[in-house]
């Protein structure tokens, strides 16, 4: 399980690069296969010193759903409504 709460008062909580870095983080914690994909992750980004983009951190994320099998896996996102809406969606 993993939380993110979107923050109106926090523009640093708004946005896909929080949520995903949150939850990538947070599933690491939870599982040895999630932690040697975020593991390879950071490797791969010159061990962290290289800001990934926001279709890498995605890709992470696939990585640790799919490396799940049939483990469930749930999602609390609170506050979606209080996030900007810069895309017209």
């Amino acid at each position: 399980m993993a939380i993110f709460f979107f923050d109106f008062k926090d523009k640093g909580k708004q946005d896909a690069r929080a949520l995903l870095s949150s939850l990538i983080v947070q599933l690491s914690n939870q599982c040895h296969s999630f932690y040697n994909i975020l593991f390879d992750f950071y490797y791969a980004h010159q061990n962290g010193s290289q800001q990934p983009s926001i279709g890498a951190l995605t890709k992470c994320f696939e990585n640790m759903l799919r490396a799940t099998g049939d483990i469930p896996i749930y999602l609390i996102l609170d506050g979606v409504d209080e996030c900007p809406n810069t895309n017209g969606i």
